[in-house]
């Protein structure tokens, strides 16, 4: 089997960590022991999602997808919706233009 998964990170709640392996637990093991350089900074790390797949190419493609602009907001809204509520999921959830408006709000003192 192959899977994808997602992370969550316990210090740093606004970190999600997208990946694939084949072997989900030895995989989680060396992302909470620092194995991986990436995730080493924000350890410890939670699992909130996984899926399954019999093949590999549709596993790489899913998780390919899931790092792109359109799958990340599929991810945080139908896969981490409910698991994790930081202000980082807020900004990614509004348009352009409401970041715009946030951010001269806040130039300008109103917040």
């Amino acid at each position: 089997m192959c899977y994808v998964y997602l992370l969550r990170s316990i210090s740093h709640p606004a970190e999600i960590y997208t990946g694939f392996t084949h072997d989900l637990r030895h995989r989680m093991n060396e992302h909470n022991c620092g194995h991986s350089a990436y995730t080493r900074k924000f350890m410890p790390w939670e699992l909130v999602f996984y899926a399954a797949f019999r093949g590999e190419l549709a596993a790489r493609k899913f998780e390919s997808y899931l790092k792109g602009g359109s799958g990340r907001v599929f991810a945080f809204r139908h896969l981490l919706f409910g698991c994790t509520r930081t202000p980082w999921i807020k900004i990614m959830l509004q348009t352009k233009s409401q970041r715009i408006q946030e951010a001269s709000g806040i130039a300008e003192g109103r917040r």
